[in-house]
């Protein structure tokens, strides 16, 4: 008997059978889409300044380009997730630096942790609270998706 493949678009990871530091996670954005919300909008408006004219091109509103923009030239920048940006923002903005990959808990820690190095203010970045943000419906459509 042939073994049966597992369909990729199935959450395999749950609360129940996985660490929070071996759950991934990702922006839906067909879900976004499907909500009536422009995916290309919300990730254009998250272009630093320094990129914007480069994202304004031809095919600068291809949601793998505008990704590849922010990868590339807006990751590193200090401003991409100020001290300010809030904590669900942030988390939004790494999954975008990341070019939408799928990310662990923990990526998403150390990538809270070295945006906000400077910050002279303790935030919380738990795994608990990462993950309780994550796991329930948000304005990003942020979501655990298959590993």
């Amino acid at each position: 008997m042939a073994k049966r493949r597992a369909d990729p678009k199935v959450q395999r990871n749950t609360r129940s059978d996985a660490r929070p530091d071996e759950l991934r996670y990702a922006v839906d954005f067909d879900a976004m889409e499907a909500s009536g919300k422009s995916a290309a909008y919300f990730v254009r408006s998250r272009i630093c300044a320094d990129a914007s004219a480069r994202a304004g091109g031809s095919g600068g509103d291809q949601l793998k380009d505008l990704l590849k923009i922010i990868a590339t030239d807006c990751k590193g920048k200090p401003d991409y997730i100020g001290a300010a940006t809030p904590l669900s923002e942030a988390i939004f903005r790494i999954l975008l630096a990341s070019g939408n990959r799928p990310q662990s808990i923990r990526n998403i820690q150390d990538g809270l942790t070295e945006a906000w190095a400077t910050v002279i203010y303790m935030k919380d970045l738990s795994p608990e609270l990462l993950s309780r943000l994550l796991d329930r419906p948000n304005a990003y459509f942020m979501k655990q998706v298959a590993g």
